[in-house]
């Protein structure tokens, strides 16, 4: 038993590494913002994903993100906003929150009917 679990540990080190498949507080994603000071807000990586991967593995992991199309003002710094999900082959490992990257306020009334008229 334990020359076994020697000579499956041996191969896991030799044959397996850790790979960043998202790297905390990078960009993900970009959504327009209605009604509000900025016209855009960023979307960042709340964390980090780190996933093994075979070294003779041809395949990799994919990204796919579930983001609304559009946001209303009065967003603040760090809201989650949306996810970012990492396949394998297909299958979903794991999923990481997006957050927001700064706040955005609201237009104040006379902003607002400043730019219908601009």
């Amino acid at each position: 038993m334990w020359n076994d679990s020697i000579a499956m540990l041996n191969y896991g080190f030799q044959n397996i590494e850790p790979v960043t498949v998202v790297k905390k507080g990078s960009k993900a994603a970009a959504v327009p913002v209605r009604g509000g000071s900025k016209k855009m807000v960023d979307l960042v990586a709340e964390d980090s994903v780190v996933l093994p991967k075979c070294k003779t593995d041809r395949d990799k992991y994919d990204v796919k993100y579930d983001v609304p199309d559009t946001l209303n003002a009065g967003i603040h710094r760090g809201d989650v906003v949306g996810n970012e999900i990492i396949l394998y082959n297909g299958k979903q490992v794991a999923s990481v929150s997006l957050i927001a990257s700064e706040s955005i306020e609201r237009k104040s009334l006379f902003r607002l009917l400043y730019s219908l008229f601009t």
